[in-house]
């Protein structure tokens, strides 16, 4: 029997869930555990009913404490007209662990994206930090390689490279989606998307079917020459020339939900806070004025909101 497979990375930043394919409501019969689904999970293991689309979602500084202690705020599993939520039906209709983590430093979210589907703690898989120092005394970024170049961005140099482009040519460990294309002659598909080139670069291994990642200076969606010989992904190519990226300008980023809703949360514009990339502290926040040309502030701003 041949498994064809997909494992796609959405990479925000570091942390980790496992999204199960969605289950219209009407076809489950077991009740919703008041604490995950563990059960339907077991069975599907049991069955060797094999996912057929792996979803891994990198979520920087989202603790796991914020799924239970903001979980009255999030959107029901279904509602009823079936509608499918977002973090409460990973929490009641997948397997949630408590106590799901690695032991290693830094924590910063290079090292954090080369562990999570790699198993490899820094010094086996050889991101040891965002960046570090060669013999040469020159400044490596972890996923820096000056042997590539940038595709998709035009004559626009990228926004954090002053040579070169991107590669995981530093990553010393075999990822979940290397192996598992290695196992059927890569007939899976492996695709990494993220703002920044690490997320996507990092979870994904030395050998997806694509990553991509979004470049400031350009405000397009590009790769390297490590992945292709010159054209982006379809759905890459798509988004670049819809402009999508430019859809918020004059946008304003304000609070969703009541004001009280926060109020487990710090106030806004705390002390040790960050700026929103030079929208301020507080909220709301605008993306550039109304009508504005889009241009790298904007597109840096417009990632970080």
């Amino acid at each position: 029997m041949k498994l064809h497979r997909t494992l796609c990375s959405a990479a925000l930043g570091l942390g980790l869930l496992a999204m199960p394919c969605p289950v219209r409501p009407e076809t489950v019969s077991d009740p919703i555990p008041p604490h995950g689904g563990g059960q339907r999970t077991r069975e599907a293991v049991l069955n060797h009913r094999y996912p057929r689309l792996v979803i891994v979602i990198s979520i920087d500084q989202l603790r796991y404490d914020y799924l239970t202690r903001f979980s009255d705020l999030f959107l029901p599993a279904f509602d009823a007209e079936g509608n499918v939520g977002g973090f409460r039906l990973l929490m009641e209709r997948g397997a949630m662990m408590a106590n799901a983590h690695y032991n290693h430093l830094p924590m910063f979210t290079g090292p954090g994206h080369a562990t999570i589907l790699t198993g490899a703690t820094p010094s086996d898989s050889g991101i040891i930090s965002n960046e570090w120092l060669t013999s040469a005394g020159q400044s490596m970024n972890c996923v820096g390689d000056p042997t590539v170049e940038v595709v998709g961005a035009g004559t626009v140099r990228p926004a954090n490279r002053r040579r070169g482009s991107s590669s995981p040519r530093n990553l010393q460990a075999e990822t979940v989606g290397d192996v598992l294309r290695l196992s059927n002659n890569m007939q899976s598909k492996v695709i990494g998307i993220a703002i920044k080139d690490r997320g996507a670069i990092l979870l994904t291994g030395k050998n997806p079917t694509a990553a991509v990642w979004f470049d400031t200076a350009s405000g397009n969606w590009v790769t390297s020459t490590y992945y292709t010989s010159g054209t982006l992904p379809s759905f890459a190519e798509r988004a670049n020339r819809e402009r999508l990226a430019d859809a918020w300008v004059g946008a304003e980023w304000d609070y969703l939900l009541p004001a009280e809703a926060y109020r487990r949360s710090a106030p806004s514009g705390v002390e040790g806070s960050a700026d929103g990339g030079g929208l301020g502290p507080g909220f709301p926040k605008k993306l550039s004025e109304p009508g504005a040309t889009p241009d790298p502030t904007y597109w840096r701003q417009m990632t970080v909101s």
